[in-house]
């Protein structure tokens, strides 16, 4: 490895670390770049880079992150079938992902499911 590839590498490694901070955060992009004294256009350059630099994000199987010595999973949801699926009240789609919120739903079961789908670049 030439010394510009390992600064690409190490770049992009900060970088990582700096988007998993934010989405971690619970915090908006714009409030954590504010707290945190990151240009919010910047931020979005790099999640972009890093989320190009692994494509494996992109897909659907289910994959771990290590950082340290502390490992994070994400597992498989099935959802349940309702009935009343065709009639919810808000739907959600990015990328081939498609949530139905229904009137009522609890605030910290959508604020959960939209950080996750977040998440997905």
């Amino acid at each position: 490895m030439n010394i510009l590839e390992y600064k690409k590498t190490n770049q992009l490694q900060e970088w990582a670390e700096m988007v998993s901070a934010c989405r971690n955060s619970g915090k908006t992009v714009l409030a954590w770049c504010t707290e945190n004294g990151v240009n919010a256009k910047s931020y979005y350059y790099r999640q972009k880079k890093v989320c190009d630099a692994m494509p494996d994000l992109r897909r659907a199987t289910p994959l771990s992150v290590a950082r340290g010595n502390t490992v994070a999973s994400f597992a498989e949801i099935t959802p349940t079938t309702r009935t009343r699926v065709n009639n919810a009240d808000v739907t959600v789609r990015i990328g081939n992902a498609e949530v139905h919120i229904q009137n009522g739903a609890e605030t910290a079961t959508v604020e959960a499911v939209l950080r996750v789908l977040s998440g997905i670049c």
